[in-house]
Formats: structure tokens, sequence, C-alpha cells
């Protein structure tokens, strides 16, 4: 089992069954390599935005930028994206791009209701509970490199087609809806502003 600081223990990393049955079962990727699976446990459950804040050096509204570079770690991937802080929210000021440590990479994949957060994506924009990323509790930070707290607790992306220019009316989606969590569905920036 591999634990990270931020709140995010990965439980299993299993591979899908090979074969003409796994592949008509959509268990294999490209040229027929076989896909395996990611399985999330939280290692702390968050009860509301302040409890998020509190565990998160920095809360920003931010989108891809650049592009990614996957690293394995005990066997395990993690997708390193480029990311551009589009307006910083509270906490400590972060660098106007970063790399956002996710777990997955190719080949892999995140089931929905796995408590994996998804990879994010290009064409959408991000309110995130942002901490640095840390082998291990207390161990030195990476440079450059932040996780979402809680994996997909923190991650919130935005709700409708377009970002509108007035900050009353972007709304943005928690992307991980864990049953039975207190933490609200979506939130406004001024929300995430004020936690």
């Amino acid at each position: 089992m591999l634990s990270l600081a931020a709140g995010a223990t990965v439980i299993a990393v299993a591979t899908a069954g090979c074969g003409a049955s796994a592949a008509a079962q959509g268990n294999t990727g490209a040229q027929g390599a076989p896909v395996k699976h990611i399985e999330c446990s939280q290692a702390t459950s968050y009860a509301s935005l302040r409890q998020l804040r509190r565990a998160a050096t920095s809360v920003a509204v931010f989108r891809l930028a650049g592009g990614t570079r996957v690293r394995m770690i005990g066997g395990i991937p993690f997708t390193i994206a480029t990311v551009r802080v589009l307006e910083p929210l509270q906490g400590k000021r972060l660098p106007a791009q970063f790399g956002l440590r996710q777990l997955g990479g190719p080949g892999f994949v995140a089931d929905q209701g796995s408590g994996c957060p998804p990879l994010v994506s290009r064409r959408d924009v991000y309110v995130a509970y942002l901490a640095p990323f840390r082998l291990r509790r207390g161990g030195p930070r990476v440079t450059n490199q932040y996780v979402v707290v809680g994996g997909a607790q923190g991650l919130f992306e935005h709700a409708g087609p377009v970002v509108p220019a007035n900050e009353a009316s972007r709304s943005f989606a928690r992307v991980g809806q864990e049953p039975g969590s207190s933490l609200p569905a979506q939130i406004s920036i001024s929300q995430a502003r004020h936690s």
C-alpha cells in the first residue's frame, strides 16, 4: 500500500483479465493490451470546505496548460500535468504554472466509484484545494508539484459550457460524488474563497 501526504491512499492496482472474454468486456486498451484498474480509499474524509481548507496550503482556479508525463512509484502510475493558475483564491502563493500530480495514467483506469479522481482535462477549468506533493507524510516536498487534498474530495470542475467572467455566476461541481459525503456537490468561487 502506498500512502501519500494529501489524504489519499492507493489500495490496489489490479490487472483486468486478458483474452477474448476480457476484450468483449472492455478490459483491454489500445492494441489489445490489458487495462489495469486502480482503486483508492481516502485516508481522511472531509466533512466541510473549512476542513479541506485547513488541510490545504492553497486554493486556486486552474486549467491544464501544457503536457503531461507519467511517473511510476512502486508500479503505480502518477500523471504529472502542467497546469496554469487562473485565479488564486486563498492560502500560500502558488507558482503561475506547476505540476499537478494525479493518480493514474495510460493503460490504467480509475473506475467510477473507485474513490480516485479523474485526470484533469484540457477542456475544463477547476477549483482545487492543494498541498505540496510529498512521497510520505513529513517527507521533503517535491519541487513545484502539488496534489489535490483528499483526492476527489478537493477537486471541483466548472459546471457550465464556458467560464463566465461574472464571478457570481461561476459554479463548480465536485468531481468525486461519494455517497454519504457532507461536502457540497457544487460550490462558487466565493464559497471557495471564504471557506
